[in-house]
């Protein structure tokens, strides 16, 4: 207990020291997040990567604790094998949210390195094979284990990342799941799960201090993915020692809220038409916002959720026999009740969202084809003044009342100018500007700032994530061709007097 309480503290005190400068290094990488993405619920830049503070303060103690004489020390070297691969995988993945928070991957980015770890661990004997009894009967995974096993460690792996919308929620629903497996260890007298869990507890609580509403930083998919992998390895590592129905349930039953926030996701977006891996705002934690509630009162709401499920994995670990059922039917009845109640699912309408999600897809198929389209008139753009006439086809994509492209000082010296500021449908109805809701979108290109680029809306709702997905391909457009004329026509400026053009929306 000496060396688990001493790993917690050294990796409470690493998270609460190394975190700060982890935020200068993710200001200065660019690696923050954008108030202006319609699914952000922030006002302010805020960096991300605060999961290389949690990667730090969890490894530290291990490596310190590592060459002590103790009896976790030698647990540890007795299961050198499984800890390496385990560390190894962590680091991959660790890798992975770092390049994912600062250039954006895609769905199949992060399946081409979850699935090769996965199956890694699998190979190294993290193994989901528990046999579970009902009714008299007893079911095995039998060959099925394997590829449960990756399921479990892929889904939970990005559970965590889809659950981590508000600050502090993903932080603190890990932590209580962390401390749900480290009860279970000591309970066990599994030295290494619990030091493991200890180290990850204490790095989670010294994070919290930064991420807990308002937060100063974000874990980001640095943090959320290498979470995610961890809980589900160290779940894996201290259940495959036995093989009872616990073994198998608890971890589960702990993780309840991320499963069923990811379950309830994929099942959402199939629905309407959409592929698994979109994003949108209807999560748990959204939709609690929509229902009036506050940023910190959502968040202290998903955590409560959590301690119930957690307590109730407790039960089952702690209950024998028929009382496994008993407590699982009461959760599971219970849990229908509070998720039906607080608007999670709705099936009262599901072929009129399957239609709606047919139509908007093959809205969406249009839209694309049209930037497609876009795509080949921006290569022979020779001139910013050209601008207003190859984003017309914007006015038929989007239904806003306004747009503003300003290019950059910076980025104007090059053309030897000084204005650059393109207007439309105009200034002459400022009306437009001051009622409506404007959103402001950066232009950087590979040579520095190029400019920014505002939308005006007269509807509350602005854009969905989709809608503004399609612009940030148009914004990249605009970059490439602007990149283009400030290399070849460095010499060229803009016209004399700033400049204002004015295009009428289409009907």
């Amino acid at each position: 207990m000496v060396s688990v309480v001493l790993a917690f503290i050294m990796a409470f005190l690493t998270a609460l020291t190394v975190t700060p400068p982890v935020r200068v290094l993710a200001r200065r990488l660019g690696a923050t997040d954008d108030p202006n993405k319609a699914r952000k619920v922030h006002d302010r830049v805020i960096p991300r990567m605060g999961g290389l503070a949690i990667a730090a303060a969890f490894f530290f103690p291990l490596v310190i604790l590592w060459g002590i004489e103790t009896e976790v020390a030698k647990a540890f070297i007795a299961d050198r094998k499984q800890i390496v691969i385990l560390a190894f995988g962590g680091l991959m993945i660790l890798a992975l949210g770092v390049y994912d928070d600062r250039r954006g991957a895609r769905a199949s980015t992060k399946l081409a390195i979850q699935l090769p770890v996965a199956v890694l661990l699998v190979l190294s004997g993290f193994t989901f094979d528990a046999n579970v009894s009902f009714l008299g009967f007893d079911f095995g995974l039998g060959v099925l284990a394997p590829a449960v096993t990756i399921l479990w460690i892929v889904g939970i792996t990005n559970a965590m990342n889809l659950i981590d919308g508000l600050d502090g929620l993903a932080a603190g629903i890990s932590l209580l799941v962390v401390l749900t497996l480290f009860v279970l260890s000591l309970v066990n007298q599994h030295y290494v799960g619990a030091m493991l869990n200890a180290c990850l507890a204490g790095a989670l609580v010294g994070f919290l201090v930064h991420n807990f509403h308002p937060a100063t930083i974000f874990m980001g998919d640095t943090g959320s993915l290498f979470i995610g992998y961890m809980i589900a390895s160290i779940a894996l590592l201290t259940s495959s020692k036995g093989t009872t129905t616990v073994a198998f349930l608890v971890p589960v039953i702990a993780l309840s809220v991320p499963i069923m926030d990811t379950t309830l996701a994929t099942f959402r977006r199939l629905l309407r038409n959409r592929s698994p891996f979109s994003a949108d705002q209807e999560h748990m934690h959204h939709k609690l916002l929509h229902l009036g509630f506050s940023h910190q009162r959502v968040v202290l709401i998903m955590w409560a959720f959590a301690l119930a499920t957690c307590l109730t994995a407790l039960g089952v670990a702690f209950v024998r026999g028929t009382q496994v059922w008993s407590v699982l039917v009461i959760y599971s009845v219970v849990v229908f009740v509070v998720v039906k109640k607080m608007g999670f699912i709705r099936v009262d309408n599901w072929q009129g969202e399957f239609k709606a999600g047919r139509n908007l897809k093959q809205k969406r198929k249009k839209q694309s084809k049209s930037i497609e389209q876009m795509q080949n008139t921006f290569k022979f753009m020779e001139h910013p003044d050209q601008l207003p006439g190859l984003l017309l086809p914007l006015h038929q994509l989007l239904n806003y009342a306004a747009m503003q492209v300003q290019l950059s000082d910076s980025f104007l010296v090059t053309l030897g100018s000084t204005q650059g500021r393109y207007v439309w449908p105009g200034l002459d109805d400022p009306s437009i500007w001051s009622q409506g809701r404007s959103v402001t979108y950066p232009l950087e290109g590979r040579y520095g700032p190029i400019g920014e680029v505002t939308y005006v809306f007269l509807s509350e709702k602005a854009i969905d994530v989709e809608e503004e997905q399609l612009l940030d391909r148009v914004h990249q457009l605009m970059i490439e061709g602007l990149e283009r004329i400030q290399r070849a026509n460095s010499n060229i400026g803009l016209a004399g007097e700033e400049a204002k053009i004015r295009v009428l929306p289409s009907a």
